[in-house]
């Protein structure tokens, strides 16, 4: 900081400065100080500002759900909360009485899971080489007993409902 004289600035900001000439922070304040040292202190107080919306922006409630989500890929936390909404779905057109469909893993076992795909098998005698986690009739099996509702109700589902739910089907049987 060549052309400004230390004397004058508050105690906080030459302990601040002090840091980034001795390397102890990260890059944006290294940026900003050089701003800071060629006199151009309208970027300085821009990059402050950018980094000061990211924080707030990251710190929403709205990112919450993000944030957990790559606390959880990168620490292999387990967050409950994320697990549970991932097994529910709330239907945007409710059937009968049915406006929330959750999928319950423990309804479910091995034994299950094969008798279904031999049902399905069975039923789809054409495309026998078809990836079973691919088709809707399949998933909707699979749904049903998950969730405990009738096929024939899963398979009445609007296109946006049945789609999300045997999404959510699908990754359960894809990535556990």
């Amino acid at each position: 900081m060549k052309n400004i004289d230390r004397s004058k600035l508050p105690e906080e900001i030459r302990v601040e400065l002090e840091k980034i000439e001795n390397g102890k922070v990260d890059g944006v304040l290294k940026s900003v100080a050089t701003e800071i040292e060629s006199g151009d202190f309208d970027k300085a107080l821009k990059m402050i500002k950018k980094e000061i919306v990211d924080a707030v922006v990251l710190n929403s409630p709205k990112n919450e759900r993000n944030i957990k989500k790559t606390a959880e890929e990168l620490l292999g936390a387990d967050i409950e909360e994320e697990k549970e909404d991932d097994l529910t779905i709330e239907l945007k057109k409710p059937i009968g009485e049915v406006d929330v469909i959750t999928l319950n893993p423990d309804n479910i076992n091995g034994t299950v899971l094969s008798k279904i795909e031999q049902t399905w098998r069975s039923r789809n005698k054409v495309n026998r080489e078809m990836v079973k986690e691919l088709d809707g009739q399949y998933l909707a099996m699979v749904a049903a007993v998950m969730s405990g509702i009738e096929y024939s109700t899963i398979m009445n589902l609007g296109g946006y409902d049945f789609t999300q739910l045997t999404s959510k089907v699908r990754n359960f049987l894809l990535v556990g």
